[in-house]
């Protein structure tokens, strides 16, 4: 309706003896009026969504009515409306007052100035969702209020009820919601015709940890516990799982692998290594041998709250004095940035020896004969050519095979730069 311009200000009465109260009104300059109502109230709060409101008359385009002479003081609005039947918001309120007759006196209480109440909706002190409300007070004629929150301006309600935050309303309630932790002013600007006439602030500080109680209670600060599951110094299939503790709203744990981030776990159970769970456990993998640091940060409504590291040592079970071994050796120099290739150098492997490597998890190419050199090309067959890299870490893991049969792995982390 926002397109029917309100008729504001301009209601008149006058009155004659002969011949009764007369209501005019300047004309809309709104588009397609196609006429005016006239309502009349028997309290001075009058508009047309009051229960004492009545629809006195609707009117072409004239811009006046009779309304007689009423026995008792009657107050009335004026609205217009289009083809499309959208109605404007009234006008100001004419007051009718037969001969003889005092006013009514305004209601009783302790104050009749404009006021405005914001009340907390919700329990923002203890993570969970919230809102605030505005409930204006002795305002008269159109009222709206304008939110600012953290000192921007968020909105402007036009109709009850009054929310902050653009979006949280149903035209019914405000609807509580996680928010990020931390500490909001919430400033409603309450308008009568769109003049302020009134504002209140309030602050709330919304967070995760519950208000201290009277005696003595568990710590309340959030943790997170973070427990291997397998058995990687065996060479097994094994992972990680994080245990969140004390952390209320909406929980999410970022995992971060070999400092690196891996991925954002949104549900329990909190897993590294992205798609390593089925919404009901984290799956153990069998994993490149090598040392692994991850890192939960847990994070409530967004924000961080805590955040706990593990270093896990993937390993195969050392092997008898006798049995399968394999040794990778570093060629070159490439931590000063120079050419470089890693050789790997199989013992007591029997039959048929291969090797097969894995470059940073993926596979790079499997060597039939010695010299055993990763990087497609780097052997003229005898010896491993050191070539220049792009700098950065290489996972390099070497798979011994005997006869087509895994026998025995390695794993080397290399790091390629210019220092």
């Amino acid at each position: 309706m926002s397109w029917v311009k309100a008729i504001a200000t301009v209601l008149v009465l006058w009155s004659s003896t002969a011949w009764g109260a007369t209501l005019a009104w300047d004309a809309s300059t709104g588009p397609n009026i196609t006429g005016y109502r006239i309502y009349n109230c028997s309290q001075p709060s009058c508009s047309p969504s009051a229960a004492t409101a009545t629809l006195l008359a609707t009117v072409g385009t004239s811009t006046s009515f009779n309304i007689g002479t009423p026995a008792v003081v009657q107050y009335y609005v004026v609205t217009a409306y289009n083809s499309a039947n959208l109605e404007s918001n009234p006008s100001n309120v004419a007051t009718y007052t037969p001969a003889g007759t005092s006013p009514s006196p305004p209601p009783p209480g302790p104050s009749t100035s404009p006021t405005v109440t914001l009340t907390v909706l919700g329990s923002p002190t203890q993570g969970q969702p919230w809102t605030v409300q505005a409930y204006p007070a002795n305002v008269a004629g159109t009222v709206s209020v304008e939110y600012w929150v953290n000192n921007a301006l968020d909105h402007i309600e036009n109709y009850a009820p009054y929310c902050p935050f653009d979006g949280d309303d149903d035209g019914v309630h405000c609807a509580k919601r996680s928010r990020p932790f931390g500490s909001y002013t919430i400033e409603a600007r309450v308008r009568s015709n769109g003049i302020e006439v009134t504002r209140q602030s309030i602050t709330v500080q919304a967070s995760a940890t519950p208000p201290a109680t009277s005696g003595p209670s568990p710590t309340s600060a959030p943790t997170v516990t973070l427990t291997v599951l397998g058995s990687p110094t065996q060479g097994q299939p094994w992972t990680v799982q994080a245990y969140p503790a004390n952390v209320a709203g909406t929980v999410s744990v970022e995992y971060w692998v070999n400092n690196a981030l891996d991925h954002i776990e949104n549900y329990a159970p909190y897993c590294p290594f992205d798609g390593d769970d089925d919404g009901v456990h984290c799956a153990k993998r069998s994993r490149p041998f090598g040392s692994y640091t991850i890192e939960a940060r847990v994070r409530s409504n967004g924000i961080e709250v805590t955040r706990q590291a593990i270093t896990v040592q993937a390993s195969a079970t050392p092997p008898a004095t006798s049995g399968p071994t394999v040794t990778l050796t570093v060629l070159g120099s490439p931590t000063s940035g120079q050419p470089w290739t890693v050789q790997a150098y199989p013992a007591n492997v029997a039959g048929s020896v291969s090797v097969q490597f894995w470059i940073n998890n993926a596979v790079n190419r499997i060597e039939g004969f010695a010299p055993y050199c990763p990087f497609n090309g780097a052997d003229d067959g005898t010896l491993c050519r050191t070539t220049l890299t792009q700098f950065g870490f290489y996972t390099i893991e070497a798979r011994v095979v005997s006869n087509g049969a895994e026998v025995t792995r390695q794993v080397i982390v290399v790091k390629a730069s210019s220092q």
